[in-house]
């Protein structure tokens, strides 16, 4: 689901930083912010959400033409809360202060190939542990997941997302 979500974002943001003037061939950065808001999981009388805001960089490359070949985005979360959406005042700080976390992803418009590293979502919550953990590296092929190193994926899954509800409850 969250692979979805950033593809999306990513390919939806391409053509605003691909457009380029006739034999421009250095790389192109554009930074901009962009919030979201997503359900994390399903609490019976209320929903865990997460919103977060996201600083987010890309750079294209274009080859000798001038057509993009390769794009790097960068995604910085520099505010990010776990909140009942019941009651907005209870809620969990992801991080440092709800920042501080990256991720990089690497598309070679070419062959697809994309390559995902970083630390996006986290949250651990005393006594439990991970309730919430996208660390790692992660390398598709034509949608499919090739290669992964890291210490895992974890989003709220059975006794972590009781946990959470728990936690965010009334």
């Amino acid at each position: 689901m969250i692979k979805k979500i950033f593809r999306v974002g990513a390919f939806a943001l391409i053509p605003l930083v691909c457009v380029n003037e006739s034999g421009a061939t250095p790389p192109m950065i554009d930074t901009f912010e962009v919030g979201d808001d997503l359900l994390v999981v399903e609490c019976g009388d209320f929903n865990v959400n997460a919103s977060g805001t996201y600083r987010v960089t890309e750079k294209v490359w274009f080859d000798e033409f001038g057509e993009p070949v390769r794009v790097r985005i960068k995604f910085q979360v520099i505010d990010a809360k776990y909140y009942n959406d019941q009651n907005e005042d209870i809620s969990i700080s992801q991080g440092r202060k709800g920042g501080g976390e990256n991720m990089v992803i690497d598309i070679d418009l070419l062959t697809g190939e994309e390559h995902w590293s970083g630390n996006l979502f986290r949250l651990t919550i005393p006594g439990i542990g991970r309730v919430i953990w996208d660390v790692g590296t992660w390398k598709w092929e034509d949608g499919d997941l090739v290669f992964f190193a890291g210490k895992g994926w974890m989003f709220a899954e059975g006794e972590a997302g009781l946990a959470l509800c728990e936690a965010l409850a009334n």
